[in-house]
């Protein structure tokens, strides 16, 4: 008798709290991961959110004024941010796309691992044939709200989605690619760890066409110095000659705020990247009127603004690295070291270490 009634009185109880709670994806949504963040209060309204198979999936406006509501948004992948609409992450997003096309502009097929927002797929598929891979298929749903700034891509001929991992599709694929571009979530998330091992940059140095270039998206505002070392020791290791540019330089003329390079876009190539000042003004002047108009919204008018966003090649870093672990599938070491510094962020630190190095 007892039993019966702490059962009943159990699912009264239930029904209750169903009816008058208040299941608010809003308030739920208050910064995700970064819920320590007061800059997250100021966010405005979430616009769409979808829990997928792989991942849950929102968008969320950028600010809470209405003038800017229609377009200043984030995407955010089990409550981190993926891309935005603010200077700093679009950065990233067009220069993935754009300085390998200025670099070399003569490719024809493209891989993108990871949608996002769109962007990047959308900005290069202008020039090439680019194949998008996503696992999450709520993402694909989530870039309609960055149709404005992706170039409505998934409704571009030149553009194809496929929903698989970008890794088991590398590796059953046997096309070969003149541009790979990867652009997964953070270091330290296990789901995506993967794609900075060595096993990992081997399948992708076999699926590049002879003169094929990779593009790997660096998060170093989430890595000490020593972490970077390792991850540009395990890709110097598969890809000799290579060159990197910052999203972004502290010192850049035109800025109305000051930032700190954050992340860095790492070139690598079985063959050396020629990088020459003239061809990358010429290709940059030869750009439609659409993609300078994206490049000039975020400061970036000339090709000798890009070309001043360089970093170091191979030859500059020489002996940088030698003494570092390796990346590899049994020693995935960013997936915890890169945990430390998720709220003691600190990219400076690995940009003093590469220009002290540079400079000795």
């Amino acid at each position: 008798m007892n039993k019966m009634f702490i059962v009943t009185a159990s699912m009264f109880l239930f029904l209750a709290l169903a009816l008058i709670g208040n299941y608010s994806i809003q308030q739920m949504h208050s910064g995700g991961f970064y819920r320590t963040n007061q800059k997250t209060e100021t966010l405005g309204n979430v616009v769409y959110y979808q829990e997928g198979l792989y991942a849950t999936v929102s968008v969320r406006e950028l600010t809470k004024e209405e003038p800017a509501r229609q377009h200043a948004k984030a995407l955010f992948i089990n409550g981190i941010g993926q891309g935005s609409t603010n200077i700093k992450d679009l950065r990233v997003s067009l220069l993935l796309s754009y300085i390998p096309s200025l670099i070399k502009p003569e490719s024809e097929k493209g891989l993108v691992i990871g949608l996002g927002t769109g962007m990047t797929s959308g900005h290069l598929s202008q020039f090439t044939d680019v194949t998008t891979i996503e696992i999450e298929p709520q993402v694909a749903k989530a870039s309609e709200h960055f149709r404005l700034f992706n170039l409505d891509v998934l409704e571009n001929p030149n553009h194809t989605l496929i929903i698989d991992d970008g890794r088991n599709y590398l590796l059953k694929n046997k096309e070969k690619y003149d541009l790979i571009i990867s652009e997964p979530t953070s270091t330290w998330q296990s789901f995506s760890t993967q794609l900075y091992s060595q096993e990992f940059l081997e399948i992708v140095e076999s699926r590049l066409s002879d003169d094929g270039v990779f593009v790997n998206w660096v998060p170093i505002y989430s890595m000490s110095a020593d972490d970077f070392k390792s991850f540009y020791r395990t890709f110097n290791s598969i890809f000799p000659y290579n060159v990197a540019f910052a999203n972004i330089k502290p010192d850049e003329p035109g800025i109305p705020a000051s930032f700190e390079t954050s992340q860095l876009i790492l070139i690598g190539s079985k063959n050396e990247v020629e990088l020459d000042k003239e061809n990358l003004i010429q290709n940059y002047n030869s750009l439609p009127e659409t993609s300078k108009q994206f490049l000039e919204l975020i400061h970036l008018n000339s090709g000798e603004d890009i070309y001043n966003l360089f970093l170091f090649d191979d030859r500059n870093l020489v002996g940088y690295a030698d003494d570092s672990e390796l990346i590899t599938d049994d020693n995935l070491i960013l997936e915890f070291s890169t945990a430390k510094k998720v709220l003691n962020q600190n990219s400076k630190k690995v940009i003093n270490d590469i220009e002290k190095f540079i400079s000795e």
